[in-house]
């Protein structure tokens, strides 16, 4: 059984492995480059294992992402047919192998830009926009976007950011978000929710950040926020993950900073729709740089649960466009801490308005982010591009 086309991706979320398995039993067997995809992909997905991402830390993730990308440079190299490629930005030197190989062999590609580089690396500090390497990144990752059969991404900001790059005269690029499943995430009212009664969250405005607490993340703002409001009782403040920042929180916690303050362990997918429907308000941040090139895929998990959302980040950008625009929450700048403390302490007095926001955030999640619409629209763009 040969494959129509080869997807790489390589760190697989739920949501693209629900997508591949759809896709494939519409379309015919999809071979899947992957780092931790699991084995049961079924018949129809032909997997081939390759090197797991490991973010821990700045180098870690180097070295993953450069060993993903030597893999399949091997393989494209001994693959006798031209199958099409379909890749995303994870690791992100993968679209310009691919370009390579449509130069060298018209081997057809399409990319989904999750994150845009080389600029996310600059922010992140791996490689200055100062230096030749990133301008030579630059300009291969241009010339990628330009010969690809399709580009997608996930948000209006990031779309204007690769047009931008490639010039008007490209293709324009095409935009599907993140989304979720709305049965499996959705609102649970808190009197049949275990989790809430197991943390003793009845009768509490619950305020949340969950994922990964890593260098970018703005833990230390969401602390201080807490810690102003330490004095409400009726405001408890959870971190549900982990990442190098979870020290901090940790340490807070232990010192007694934080009496209204939990901290849990990362939860699986399969656990997540109890935990995030106990959440009345979600924390998303955005860190400075990332503004025009990444969009918090929690996001789209919290609107689905029917949290409000509590932006952290600077404007202009999608996040905080997306709060504003459906009035299901508010964002703040890093440094107005007291303005975000006032507007908890105002919300959880008022559940009135909070009950709005939070009906805004789940209307937003079925109207733009409906599993079953997204994944027709990514398949459907794919199929006619690549197929």
């Amino acid at each position: 059984m040969s494959a129509r086309i080869i997807v790489i991706n390589q760190s697989l979320a739920p949501h693209i492995e629900r997508w591949l398995r759809r896709f494939a039993a519409e379309h015919g067997p999809v071979e899947l480059w992957c780092g931790n995809a699991p084995p049961d992909m079924g018949d129809a997905i032909l997997l081939k294992p390759a090197p797991a991402y490991d973010r821990s830390t700045a180098f870690t993730r180097l070295r993953t992402w450069l060993h993903f990308t030597l893999v399949v440079v091997w393989r494209l190299l001994w693959r006798p047919a031209p199958t099409p490629l379909f890749v995303t930005t994870n690791p992100p030197f993968v679209p310009l192998i691919v370009w390579l190989a449509q130069r060298l062999r018209r081997q057809p590609y399409g990319i989904y830009e999750f994150d845009i580089y080389p600029q996310i690396a600059d922010v992140m500090g791996l490689v200055s926009n100062k230096y030749v390497l990133y301008r030579l990144w630059y300009a291969w990752h241009r010339r990628a976007l330009r010969a690809g059969a399709v580009v997608i991404t996930l948000s209006p900001g990031m779309a204007r950011a690769l047009q931008a790059m490639v010039a008007e005269t490209a293709s324009p690029i095409q935009i599907v978000p993140n989304w979720v499943d709305m049965d499996w995430i959705k609102p649970i009212d808190r009197a049949r929710n275990p989790f809430v009664g197991t943390h003793g969250l009845e009768d509490r405005l619950v305020v949340a950040y969950t994922g990964n607490m890593g260098a970018t993340h703005a833990i230390e703002t969401i602390l201080e926020i807490a810690e102003r409001l330490r004095d409400l009782p009726d405001i408890v403040f959870m971190f549900i993950g982990d990442g190098a920042k979870r020290a901090l929180v940790a340490d807070a916690i232990d010192s007694g900073r934080l009496p209204n303050a939990r901290l849990l362990p990362w939860i699986s997918y399969d656990q997540l729709p109890e935990p995030l429907a106990s959440i009345d308000v979600s924390i998303v941040t955005l860190a400075q740089g990332y503004e025009h090139f990444s969009i918090p895929s929690k996001t789209v998990s919290a609107l689905a649960a029917g949290s409000a959302i509590l932006g952290i980040s600077y404007t202009p950008n999608d996040l905080a466009a997306l709060i504003s625009e459906a009035d299901c929450g508010v964002n703040f700048a890093p440094g107005e801490e007291a303005a975000a403390a006032r507007w908890l302490r105002d919300l959880a007095q008022d559940r009135t308005r909070l009950r709005a926001y939070q009906q805004a955030a789940r209307a937003l999640a079925l109207e733009r982010f409906d599993e079953s619409t997204c994944m027709q629209q990514l398949s459907r763009l794919v199929a006619e591009r690549l197929l």
